[in-house]
């Protein structure tokens, strides 16, 4: 039981992770798209 949940837990560690560098990168292409538009 201990070892699924373990499973589940790095299940959605791995989910938020990869949502947070999409998310991250999603940031920096915007700034790059605005920097383009100021310069």
């Amino acid at each position: 039981m201990l070892l699924f949940n373990g499973a589940k837990v790095r299940k959605r560690i791995k989910i938020i992770k990869e949502f947070c560098i999409f998310f991250i990168n999603k940031v920096i292409i915007g700034f790059d798209r605005e920097k383009q538009e100021l310069f």
